[in-house]
Formats: structure tokens, C-alpha cells, sequence
């Protein structure tokens, strides 16, 4: 459908053909060569054609794809004369805007290129701990709250009626806290974020199946019982390798844009004036005393 609106005929002449028509009449002395031409192509209609089709589920008319195509010429128009006027010099969002495009091509190279297996297996060997699978546990806990000032003693029967309760009755033990009794078959990230750092990797520690502690939280003291538990290991390649091939092509990139940086850096000669460092704040050195 949208191949045969681009060859109806009539659209060719009522849309490009006024168009040019439009930008010759309005453009004094020789302005159709050189820099005062506009091409629109069939690419730059059919792509108007297709998103226009995809919004609104039908073909645009013909006064509606010239809008848009009018919409195009209008933009080029203005970004020609405003490079002309150099308005892009002095605009600190339009520098970074093109230098972020520079960069995207160097990215964009980057991506072409497929990784081996051997590549991303390196990649992998290089990162273990970015994709090694966590350890995790399913675990219950009785929160000690430290306002209670518990003495070694007062945990130590706490623990006595934890071991000797009946499954359940742990929760009643436990002072009040807005955090979770339990926790099944959970990753060592999701538990130091529930109860702070540290608190897996003490787990790590107690055998499962008995009452064990105290543990420190950020909260307090903890008892704890684990049910089960999982240890942590370096993945294998074929359990995460979308993972590791999207973090290796976010580093080629990262040494595309790199390596392009420095090959157009070598072409420039850059002067600072030693004026310049004077605007900086002074560097203390403190010396040691003999």
C-alpha cells in the first residue's frame, strides 16, 4: 500500500513537484544548485508515509504528507541559515549535541561488530563477580530491639525458648520491627538491602536448621534461623550471556569513542593560557613536622 502511493503519479507532481516548485520561487537569483537545494527523496516520503500510517491506521492524504514534508524543508531551511549566521557557535547545547552525535558514530561502529565466543568467555573470566550468581537463603528472624537493652543473658534465654517453641511461635518472641519474618529463597543483594550491608555475608556463616545469633543490623540484634540455603558461584557463560554481551559492547563502545577521541586529539594544537590556573583554588600541602 504504501509502495503505491509513492508511485501514484499524481502524488509526485502535487507534492515534490509544488514543493520545489515553492523553494525556487521563493529563493532569489541561482538558488537551486549549491547549498540552496533541498532533495527530498523517496526514503524521506516513505518514511513519513509508514510512521504516519502507524500513528493514525490509514495512509496520509496528499495535503497531509506535504505538511510533513513541509515540516522537513522548513527545519533544513533554518538549520542552514542559522550555520551560515554561526548561531551554532556560541550555543553550549548545540556543541554538546554534535559532539554527542560524533561519539554515537564511533558507537554505532562498535555495535556492527559481532563478539566471538572466545571474546565474550575472556569478557566473563575478566568480570566474575559483575555475573556471579548470588548466594541465597530462606530464612527466619527474631528482631532484638536495642532500646530494650537485652544483656547477654536475656539473648542467650531467648535463644533457650526459640529452640525449644514450636514452628510459628518464633514471631511471638520477636520485638516489633517493620521488617519481614521470613524470607524464602532470597537473593544476598535483597537481603543486605532489607536489613543492611553485612548481614548476608553473616549468614554465610550459621548452619542450618538451629536458632543462632545475635546478628547486627542496621536495626538491632537479630536471631536467626536458616531453613535453607543456596552458596554463591561464578556463572557459567551460557546461563548469563546476554548479559555479558550487553556489558561488552557497552566497553567496546566506551573504547571506540576512547580511540576516537584520541586520534582526532593528535590533529589539534590546544593552548591554554597559564592564566587559567590562577583561577583555581589553591592546592594546601601540609608538611610533615620533623
Amino acid at each position: 500500500m504504501i509502495k503505491k502511493i509513492i508511485q501514484e503519479p499524481l502524488l509526485h507532481f502535487a507534492v515534490i513537484g509544488g514543493l520545489m516548485f515553492a523553494l525556487y520561487a521563493m529563493a532569489p537569483g541561482n538558488a537551486g544548485v549549491g547549498e540552496k537545494q533541498i532533495t527530498v527523496s523517496t526514503q524521506d516520503i516513505e518514511r513519513h508515509v509508514a510512521l504516519f500510517e502507524r500513528k493514525w491506521q490509514r495512509l496520509p492524504t496528499a495535503n497531509e504528507l506535504s505538511a510533513l514534508l513541509e515540516n522537513d524543508i522548513r527545519e533544513e531551511i533554518f538549520y542552514r541559515e542559522a550555520l551560515a549566521l554561526g548561531l551554532d557557535r556560541d550555543d553550549a547545547l548545540v556543541r554538546r549535541r554534535l559532539a554527542q552525535k560524533m561519539e554515537f558514530i564511533s558507537a554505532d561502529i562498535a555495535l556492527m561488530r559481532q563478539p566471538s565466543e572466545g571474546e565474550l568467555q575472556e569478557f566473563l573470566d575478566s568480570n566474575p563477580t559483575a555475573f556471579a550468581a548470588q548466594a541465597r537463603y530462606s530464612f527466619q528472624q527474631v528482631y532484638l530491639d536495642p532500646a530494650r537493652r537485652y544483656s547477654d543473658a536475656d539473648v542467650m534465654k531467648r535463644l533457650e525458648q526459640l529452640h525449644s517453641a514450636a514452628p510459628g511461635v518464633y514471631r511471638k518472641l520477636s520485638d516489633p520491627i517493620m521488617l519481614p519474618a521470613q524470607l524464602a529463597d532470597t537473593n544476598s543483594q535483597t537481603i543486605d538491602r532489607t536489613f543492611g550491608e553485612g548481614f548476608a555475608a553473616a549468614l554465610a556463616n550459621i548452619p542450618t536448621g538451629q536458632w543462632h545469633g545475635p546478628i547486627q543490623s542496621n536495626y538491632g540484634m537479630h536471631l536467626v534461623r536458616i531453613a535453607s540455603q543456596q552458596p554463591g558461584r561464578n556463572a557459567e557463560l551460557s546461563e548469563v550471556r546476554a548479559a555479558v554481551e550487553a556489558a561488552w559492547r557497552q566497553a567496546e563502545r566506551k573504547q571506540a569513542q576512547a580511540a576516537l577521541y584520541q586520534s582526532l586529539r593528535t590533529q589539534y594544537q590546544v593552548s591554554i593560557p597559564e592564566a587559567a590556573y590562577h583561577l583555581l583554588a589553591p592546592v594546601k600541602v601540609e608538611v610533615a613536622a620533623e
